[in-house]
């Protein structure tokens, strides 16, 4: 079960790191 949290989390992590490095490429 532990493992499957962690790699929820690190789906979470990953959406929210490319979303944020799209935005930045479309704010520029």
């Amino acid at each position: 079960v532990l493992v499957v949290v962690f790699a929820f989390f690190c789906v979470l992590v990953l959406k929210m790191v490319f979303s944020r490095k799209v935005y930045n490429a479309e704010a520029e």
